[in-house]
């Protein structure tokens, strides 16, 4: 099934926009909007694929917005990103990896936790294994890495907390900083 706006045939007009809307409610929840891939009884599920064209003569290309509805007495919603589980003795989850694009200067990945009027949010990065931060190596200069907390106009700012975990029955875990070879 192809749902395809309408092309522009003069000039710089645009194209026809397509919406996926589910249906609204009076005092209830409104409808949902579902964009699935096929299923599949042996083979590959079908995927989905969220992007904009590419785009030519110099031009930039479109953007794609994720995000949920603003709320004027209650909770925002919340946008989930996640991958499948998988259940089997050699099977494998499924991964979440968000990467710039290349190019001269390659693009950002900003994860902001806006700040409110009485306390800023919180951002959590956590793993069951190992969490590795860090910038990629380069011919040229490698990056840097800053790890500060926001300034503050009227309450003490943060403080920068490191800290190994506990230990039940063995050793806990040693804190380790080093310069590179030059």
């Amino acid at each position: 099934v192809n749902l395809v706006g309408g092309s522009a045939q003069v000039g710089s007009a645009s194209g026809g926009d397509v919406s996926l809307i589910g249906g609204s409610s009076q005092g209830g929840t409104g409808g949902n909007a579902l964009v699935s891939g096929g299923a599949s009884a042996e083979g590959i599920t079908g995927s989905v694929s969220v992007r904009s064209k590419d785009s030519s003569m110099g031009q930039d290309s479109g953007a794609v917005h994720v995000s949920t509805g603003n709320s004027v007495d209650g909770s925002a919603g919340n946008v989930i990103i996640g991958a499948g589980s998988a259940n089997g003795d050699k099977s494998s989850g499924g991964s979440v990896i968000v990467e710039s694009g290349f190019g001269q200067t390659s693009g950002s990945i900003s994860i902001n936790a806006v700040g409110a009027s009485t306390e800023g949010a919180e951002l959590s990065l956590a793993a069951s294994n190992k969490a590795t931060l860090a910038t990629s190596s380069s011919t040229g200069s490698s990056g840097d890495l800053m790890l500060s907390t926001g300034a503050s106009d009227s309450a003490q700012s943060g403080d920068i907390l490191i800290g190994t975990g506990d230990s039940l029955k063995g050793t806990a875990g040693g804190i380790s900083i080093s310069t590179g070879q030059s």
